[in-house]
């Protein structure tokens, strides 16, 4: 899992770094951050605005170990859309960040996720990771969640096709790397 993780962490700060070279003046937002230091990887960009948002829970464990410098945490549900008129209100291209988070919530909530997005912040990029549908019946030999024993989230959402996503929301196109 160590290996995988470094992989797609990898993969993630080299799409934010594609976005931020072609948008300078961009928005950056973590979603569901928990301790990933991508702010710090990228060499703390100097762009608009950059954000790491988790649940208030997780942002007071992250402030004190990574303490804010240039970069804003926010302590609010992904879900909760008063996070987006804080991103929106700048006027700016908005790139989000959701690295290993959707896949622990249900098809109806990444569809509502996504609805919300289109309507708060519209053109936003958003670079995220999916499982295949035969991965969420395995979720329990993740070999870091079944350390977690029976307090372990459990996968919830994959798709077959991710174009699919495309018929969510007019306007939602789905490019796969």
């Amino acid at each position: 899992s160590l290996v995988g993780c470094c992989g797609r962490a990898q993969s993630f700060d080299n799409e934010a770094q594609k976005l931020i070279a072609a948008h300078p003046n961009a928005v950056v937002v973590q979603l569901g951050a928990v301790l990933a230091a991508r702010f710090e990887r990228l060499g703390r960009p100097q762009i608009t605005a950059c954000y790491d948002l988790d649940l208030p829970e997780v942002i007071a464990l992250r402030r004190q170990l990574l303490p804010e410098s240039t970069n804003h945490y926010l302590a609010i549900s992904l879900f909760d859309e008063s996070w987006m008129q804080t991103v929106a209100a700048y006027g700016k291209p908005v790139l989000l960040v959701l690295e290993g988070v959707l896949m622990y919530f249900d098809q109806a909530q990444v569809q509502a996720f996504f609805a919300m997005l289109a309507r708060r912040l519209p053109g936003a990029t958003v670079v995220f990771d999916m499982l295949p549908p035969f991965v969420l019946k395995h979720g329990k030999h993740h070999d870091a969640l079944k350390r977690m024993g029976g307090s372990a989230p459990s996968f919830q959402w994959a798709l077959r096709e991710p174009r699919d996503m495309e018929g969510w929301q007019p306007g939602l196109r789905v490019q796969v790397p």
